[in-house]
């Protein structure tokens, strides 16, 4: 596994989370020097403490290992599904358009 890349997602979550690596740490009750070693690659979380920094910065555990794993996509779109539902038929129809022009630029390259 590469620890970089994970430590990577683990930093990428965090600041769309809106914390900081002390914040994180601290709810995780690790130090901020172990927190800054499992971003930068240099320590792997253990089992525990990747869900538990999963949960602290509400991802999904498969993006956190998006760059290291083959995965099923089903999850990412159980995941866009339940989103789209719970938007309005309108602006369901909307994005759907919206797929359909990239679809169909992407099949024409």
């Amino acid at each position: 596994m590469d620890g970089k890349l994970v430590g990577k997602r683990i930093q990428e979550a965090r600041i769309a989370c809106g914390m900081t690596q002390a914040e994180l740490a601290q709810q995780l009750d690790i130090t901020t020097k172990h927190m800054s070693a499992l971003e930068t690659g240099n320590r792997s979380p253990k089992l525990e403490t990747f869900v538990d920094i999963a949960n602290a910065v509400h991802c999904d555990p498969n993006m956190l290992l998006v760059d290291v794993i083959n995965y099923d996509a089903r999850a990412e779109y159980e995941e866009l599904r339940d989103k789209l539902s719970k938007l309005p038929a309108a602006e369901q129809r909307r994005i759907l358009k919206i797929v359909d022009l990239i679809a169909a630029e992407y099949n024409q390259n």
